[in-house]
C-alpha cells in the first residue's frame, strides 16, 4: 500500500501544497492471465478529482513476479467451458 501512495503522490507532484485537489485513485487491472513477469504493466492508476475528471494516470508496475499455483491452474481449466470467451 505504501508503494500506492508513492505512485500517486508521483503523479500529483505538479500541484502545490496550497493547491491540492480532493481526488481519488482508481486501479484498472490489465494483468491478463499468469504467470506475471516483474516489471511487466499489469494496469493503470487513474487519479480523479470530485467531479471524477482525469487529473493524471500512470502505469501499474509488477514489483514482483506471480506465478499460478496448482488450485488455480486447475480452476482455470474447469471454468474454460463455462466462460463466453473460450476458444
Amino acid at each position: 500500500m505504501a508503494q500506492l501512495f508513492l505512485i500517486v503522490m508521483a503523479l500529483l507532484g505538479s500541484f502545490l501544497f496550497g493547491e491540492e485537489p480532493k481526488c481519488k485513485a482508481a486501479l484498472h487491472w490489465k494483468a491478463g492471465k499468469l504467470p506475471i513477469r516483474k516489471g511487466q504493466k499489469v494496469g493503470e492508476v487513474h487519479i480523479c478529482d470530485e467531479n471524477n475528471r482525469l487529473l493524471q494516470k500512470g502505469d501499474l508496475i509488477a514489483a514482483e513476479e506471480v506465478k499460478g499455483t496448482f488450485f488455480f491452474a486447475l480452476k482455470e481449466k474447469l471454468a474454460k467451458p463455462f466462460n463466453r470467451n473460450s476458444s
